[in-house]
């Protein structure tokens, strides 16, 4: 069984799942709509597949958090470019009391299906690994359901939604941890959430 802290190098790969880096100026948008994540590689298996809804605001939203590394000040370095085949990003961010250095690729086309090639190294390693790869499928797969809101995401069975996870991370220092109290409320406002599902 994995836990929390076991799944914690993982958990990094989930915002480049839910929110790929692809905000800039000349970058395409995701087609609206719900999305299904498969990941490869390493995180396969510790990962569930997931089905994400979303709308212009919400993805900008989640990708200009994921672009922050999950802060303001947590990244020094976030660079992205278009290719011949699709784009680029390359981020240095701090989580704790590591460094990751992650290079991503990314191809296909983002109203209908693409992938996400990605490699982090991790310095001082974190969780006993100091390098993680990954390759995640990503795949449209028609309007969000009913009594789903963009936001929403399915993992493991359960719901919950991204943008009020944020909300409850905004107080964590940029880099730093969540405390104990934070955690808690993020874990009750997860399972108020399910059990409104």
């Amino acid at each position: 069984m994995h836990t929390l802290h076991t799944r914690l190098p993982y958990l990094l790969l989930l915002g480049l799942v839910v929110s790929p880096p692809v905000l800039a100026s000349d970058a395409p948008q995701r087609k609206e709509g719900l999305w299904e994540m498969k990941m490869e590689g390493d995180a396969k298996g510790a990962m569930p597949p997931m089905k994400q809804c979303i709308d212009a605001k919400t993805d900008a939203a989640m990708q200009k958090h994921a672009m922050q590394g999950g802060g303001p000040n947590a990244c020094s370095k976030h660079s992205f470019s278009k290719t011949a085949t699709g784009w680029v990003s390359d981020a240095v961010c701090k989580h704790g009391n590591t460094t990751s250095t992650t290079h991503s690729v990314i191809s296909g086309d983002l109203n209908s299906a693409y992938t996400i090639d990605s490699q982090i190294r991790f310095d001082p390693p974190m969780d006993g690994k100091a390098e993680m790869r990954s390759k995640i499928a990503v795949r449209w797969l028609g309007a969000c359901p009913a009594g789903w809101k963009p936001g929403d995401i399915e993992a493991g069975g359960r719901r919950f939604n991204s943008l009020e996870m944020q909300k409850m991370q905004a107080g964590t220092p940029p880099g730093g941890k969540m405390s104990p109290e934070q955690m808690k409320q993020m874990m009750e406002a997860m399972k108020k959430q399910q059990g409104a599902n």
